[in-house]
């Protein structure tokens, strides 16, 4: 038996451009240029691309970025695993103040 079904029910596709822009360039994070900062769970940061540790209390951390000072702000805050760009912040974590773009503080 032959198929009864037309060719050409699927939507056309529209060209693909020459150029994506974007496409091929590695972002920001990935180059080590600004932090990323991962939740994990609810009591956990992972902070990757620090340059620095500037400040650390029980209520507030402060590292350095390429981008300016990133601050968390919490209760009862530790670092359980600090490496050379990346650290991990256990506590009650209750504010996250990134760096502004452009390199503002």
């Amino acid at each position: 038996m032959k198929d009864k079904r037309s060719p050409g029910h699927f939507p056309r596709r529209s060209p693909i451009p020459k150029t994506r822009p974007g496409a091929l360039a590695w972002g920001e994070d990935l180059l080590g240029r600004c932090a990323r900062v991962t939740a994990i769970g609810c009591h956990r940061l992972l902070v990757e691309n620090h340059t620095g540790l500037l400040l650390l209390t029980e209520t507030e951390i402060q590292l350095n970025t390429g981008r300016g000072p990133l601050s968390i702000t919490g209760h009862g805050l530790t670092l359980c695993e600090a490496r050379p760009r990346a650290m991990i912040v256990r506590g009650d974590i209750r504010r996250i103040d990134l760096p502004r773009e452009g390199g503002d503080a």
